[in-house]
């Protein structure tokens, strides 16, 4: 049952913030400011990077929950986030073939400014 404050929250005679748009982008730059904060503090990449990845995971996520992403969407994600096309990418991780996995994990240590074991660590817990 909701408390009396939570259903006066939306009520005519309070005066309180009301606007759902900005409630919701308030909380999405919550959850993108604390990804990113874990980008830096567990990861090593450098602030701005952290911000740049975070929102780029964020707006990713977004599409995906709505629709599938075209081909162009996905190689400029691709990019952004490991510096490679989705397809080398996808391919990279699904081969099992240990020397393409390294050098996606050098490429993407580059474009991330961090190390391989770093990038393979994001990887596994944001994205496997």
């Amino acid at each position: 049952m909701k408390s009396t404050l939570e259903w006066e929250l939306f009520s005519e005679k309070n005066t309180t913030l009301k606007d759902l748009e900005l409630m919701g982008a308030q909380s999405e730059l919550a959850k993108v400011s604390e990804l990113s904060d874990k980008l830096v503090a567990d990861y090593g990449l450098s602030s701005e990077r952290a911000d740049e990845v975070s929102k780029s995971i964020s707006s990713y996520n977004k599409l995906t929950s709505k629709r599938s992403l075209t081909s162009e969407e996905k190689n400029k994600f691709s990019k952004t986030l490991l510096g490679v096309n989705y397809n080398m990418a996808f391919d990279a991780i699904r081969s099992g073939d240990k020397e393409e996995f390294d050098s996606l994990l050098d490429k993407a240590a580059e474009q991330n400014g961090t190390s391989p074991e770093q990038v393979s660590a994001i990887i596994n817990e944001l994205f496997l």
